[in-house]
């Protein structure tokens, strides 16, 4: 007999949990939406606070394209519905605090500020945005957001922070034009390269869930082998 694990509880729970809420069919809607990654590193100081608690990576958000909204009122109640999730649940995705300096149990001040300020002033109800939270699958997801910072010493554009989904890529940071991108892998202390036009080709979500997601939480692909 085969038992279950306590991350894949956690996930059926949040799975369970958008099932048996009301349908949302805004996801038909989004033309542009990111799950969006920081790297560990020193670059940035969003990179130093992810260093402080993993080694691999740590989820800060989905982002949504700005012209993005759904005529829905934002309730109260939304904000106590996320957290009643997440805080069961926030450490099987690294879902961790970005508030706290080495602190890897902090739930959940900063994830309700993140589905606050992302999610719920669109509209976004609290079932569709953990829905898009949990969703570890390969379907329609392309880099699409690219945060990096070039490396006088190094010659290269240093990703710090990266995102998934469908829509164009869409670069922020300090790059270099023309310069391509390296990749840390801080857990193995490999580096990845980049070439600045093969971005997409390069870098995509079937080698970064396999490499760095499930390097951290080997439930996710455990999961999705087993459920496809």
């Amino acid at each position: 007999m085969k038992f279950i694990t306590r991350q894949q509880l956690l996930f059926l729970a949040a799975v369970a949990f958008r099932f048996c809420s009301p349908a949302d069919n805004s996801s038909s809607r989004i033309t542009w939406m990111s799950h969006h990654f920081i790297l560990p590193g020193r670059f940035t100081w969003l990179g130093v606070k992810c260093r402080d608690v993993s080694q691999h990576f740590c989820l800060y958000s989905i982002l949504y394209d700005h012209r993005f909204f759904i005529n829905r009122m934002p309730l109260e109640s939304d904000l106590e519905v996320f957290e009643s999730v997440i805080r069961h649940s926030f450490t099987s995705i690294n879902w961790y605090s970005m508030f706290q300096s080495n602190d890897s149990e902090s739930c959940c001040e900063f994830q309700s500020f993140i589905y606050k300020n992302h999610g719920w002033r669109k509209g976004v109800s609290p079932e569709l945005f953990l829905d898009h939270v949990f969703d570890f699958s390969l379907t329609n997801k392309q880099v699409n957001y690219i945060y990096a910072t070039y490396a006088e010493n190094l010659c290269h554009n240093v990703i710090t922070e990266v995102g998934f989904g469908p829509g164009k890529l869409r670069l922020n940071g300090r790059i270099l034009q023309n310069t391509p991108f390296i990749f840390p892998i801080q857990n193995t202390g490999e580096i990845k390269f980049i070439p600045a036009n093969y971005v997409r080709s390069s870098l995509t979500y079937n080698w970064f869930r396999s490499e760095i997601i499930c390097a951290a939480q080997p439930w996710i692909c455990e999961w999705s082998t087993e459920n496809v």
